[in-house]
Order: C-alpha cells, then structure tokens, then sequence
C-alpha cells in the first residue's frame, strides 16, 4: 500500500525497492548479514594496520641502525622480526579492532531490518536526493498510525 501511496504522489518507483519476500532480497539493497560485515570490516582493518605496522617496524630498524648504531645485518636475528613482528600484532590488532567496530556500528541495525524481515514484514526504502526523502516522510506521515512512526 506504501509503495502505491508513493508511486501515486508522483514518487517514481526507481527510487523505491520493496524487500522482502516476494520482492528484492536483503542482500540487493545493501543489507547483508551481519557477521558478514564484521567479516569485512574485520578484513579491511587488519589489512590496514598490518601495514602500518611494517612501517613503524621499518621506522624502529632505521632508527635502532641510525641513532644506536646496531649494523644492518639482515642476520641479526632481533632486526629481522621486527618488521614480519610488528606486522603480525598490527594485524591481529587491527582485526579484532575491525571486528568490534563491524559489529557494534552495523550490527544493531542490520539485525533488527532482518529481524522483521524474518518474521515476514517488508521493508520500503526510498532512494534519492533529500527534497524526495522528506516528500516521502511527509506522504508516508499523512497514512501512518502513531504506533508505527516514519523514519
């Protein structure tokens, strides 16, 4: 009913994508599950830190070869972990870090969309510029009762 109200009040359906079952699955429209995100989020931080961690090993064999005078000897078992070292940690690191971020920020509202969407409701999502966002708010405020509000 939502979908037609729009499509009436001159909202193109290009810019509408009704999921659920029947319809446009989660995945489609960007709401992939959330073990998935924390996944990727997890993916990209490690990768990132794993880098910069080999730079700050790099940094730490330079500064300990050019303040301390240890000799660059790539045999001289302390020089040769600290970079494949340091890289490992950052890495780990930047795993764990990016599997909290992935879960705390996306998780809560990737799950409660999923959540209704199990239990057979659907999902109206509208896309475009904010002037069709808000005329979509106010078509959809006119028709909505106070129990279920528009955001």
């Amino acid at each position: 009913m939502a979908y037609r109200l729009l499509h009436y009040h001159g909202i193109s359906p290009e810019n509408l994508a009704l999921v659920g079952e029947g319809y446009s699955k989660p995945e489609w429209v960007g709401l992939v599950e959330p073990k998935r995100m924390a996944r990727q989020r997890a993916k990209a931080c490690a990768f990132l830190a794993c880098i910069l961690a080999s730079a700050v090993g790099f940094a730490m064999v330079g500064l300990l070869h050019g303040k301390y005078g240890v000799p660059f000897d790539l045999s001289h078992w302390m020089l040769a972990l600290i970079i494949p070292g340091f890289a490992l940690a950052g890495g780990a690191l930047g795993a764990g870090v990016g599997a909290l971020i992935g879960m705390v920020s996306e998780m809560g509202r990737l799950s409660i969309y999923r959540h209704h969407l199990k239990q057979g409701h659907y999902l109206l999502m509208i896309e475009g510029d904010e002037t069709l966002v808000r005329l979509s708010q106010d078509v959809l405020g006119q028709y909505a009762s106070a129990k279920t509000p528009v955001r």
